[in-house]
């Protein structure tokens, strides 16, 4: 398997209330803080509150740092060395790539709080609730997503509110940050067989528990895989790396969305074909045709099972499979207003490759593969040129 040198760490530990003497003295908080990382801390900040996190045992550890002036965040080592730091920033100081995505990606959330690392690899994590779920995203330094973790909400107890979002007694949010593949668990290492890894972050959240976010590559195909300690896949999503596929599955068995809309609208239906349109293994749309007494009639559900088109009375009314396809364009095929934001936000980009997707003759989306300072990048593009999203590959 190859192994990659870690390209971003970006730590996020809120900060519980204590008094001096409990900085000063970390086994009110953990046992397992060596000295030579309290003595670090405390000579860099000596009148600060700390919150100390054991992110991985003799090697890894994270200090929450409060002053009067602002929240900063440590990743030091056993000896004490600092690693990584990051200060506390407001939602109004998010490179303008990250405050798109969030628009994006989040019609609706609450913004809790976001750090931008000052020391070692520059990126950015931004935590936020939408529909009631938590999100921790991490972003590299040019505002391009390297993860998305849910569920890391802040350890309770805390002082004040939640950064902006105001809630209260939650503060400090779980330790975080990039680790490289050998020091990943031994069964992590094993599930990984016939992966190529790229990146990793390690976080122990509000429970202390250990979890490993992992991005890897697999068959051309992008992966975010969330695995607890022993090794436990507990999470996954994947994308395409290398370009746009659209696939078309019968389905013999429908999903339950599905079933539960066809049981109250179409009662006592038979199931005469069923499509699920893929978009890079992600489903876009699903063709049902079902039928009821003597009537044939078809529906057509978008990925989250929503309606699209009502159902026909009869042949001539039932609708057709959508025709998805996907071109290949070359760069000055590119709306103005695409290239521009590239120019704008991705000085000295170099186009790699870059298709369109359209439905039945209608364009849905572009999608650029582009390389900026040796990375590659993914970045998505509704019809009209607008911005939908940046992933680090």
């Amino acid at each position: 398997m190859k192994n990659y040198l870690l390209n971003f760490a970006l730590l996020l530990v809120g900060l519980v209330s204590c008094s001096k003497e409990d900085a000063l003295n970390p086994s009110s908080q953990s046992k397992e803080i060596p000295t030579a990382v309290v003595q670090s801390v405390t000579a860099a900040f000596p009148s600060a509150q700390v919150n100390y996190t054991v992110i991985k045992s003799n090697s890894l550890y994270g200090a929450d740092i409060q002053t009067t002036s602002s929240d900063k965040q440590l990743i030091l080592d056993g000896s004490g060395k600092i690693k990584e730091s990051a200060t506390q920033i407001n939602q109004t100081d998010l490179p303008k790539t990250i405050a798109d995505y969030l628009e994006a990606n989040f019609k609706s959330f609450t913004f809790e709080r976001a750090f931008k690392k000052t020391a070692g690899v520059l990126g950015y994590r931004v935590d936020l609730i939408s529909n009631s779920e938590y999100f921790a995203l991490f972003f590299d330094e040019a505002g391009a997503l390297i993860s998305q973790i849910k569920g890391m909400q802040g350890k309770p107890g805390g002082p004040g509110g939640m950064g902006q979002g105001g809630g209260k007694g939650n503060r400090p949010a779980p330790a975080a940050t990039q680790v490289a593949y050998i020091d990943l668990p031994v069964a992590v290492q094993t599930a990984l067989n016939g992966y190529i890894f790229k990146s990793a972050i390690v976080m122990v959240d509000k429970n202390n528990v250990t979890r490993y976010h992992i991005h890897a590559e697999k068959n051309e195909m992008v992966y975010d895989l969330d695995f607890n300690i022993t090794g436990k896949l507990l999470d996954t999503h994947q994308e395409n790396g290398k370009g746009a596929v659209i696939t078309k599955t019968d389905l013999s068995v429908l999903p339950n969305e599905i079933k539960t809309y066809l049981n109250t609208n179409a009662a006592g239906w038979t199931l005469k074909n069923a499509v699920e349109i893929k978009k890079d293994s992600i489903a876009i749309h699903y063709h049902i045709v079902v039928s009821v007494d003597k009537s044939t009639l078809t529906y057509m559900f978008d990925g989250n099972f929503n309606v699209i088109q009502s159902a026909g009375k009869g042949p001539k009314d039932n609708p057709k499979l959508p025709n998805y396809v996907i071109t290949e364009i070359s760069k000055d095929q590119l709306s103005a207003v695409i290239t521009s934001y590239l120019d704008t936000n991705y000085s000295a980009w170099k186009l790699d490759k870059a298709v369109s997707l359209s439905k039945d003759s209608m364009i849905l989306e572009f999608v650029t593969f582009i390389t900026l300072n040796s990375k590659k990048y993914k970045i998505e593009f509704n019809a009209t040129g607008q911005f939908r999203s940046a992933r680090l590959l």
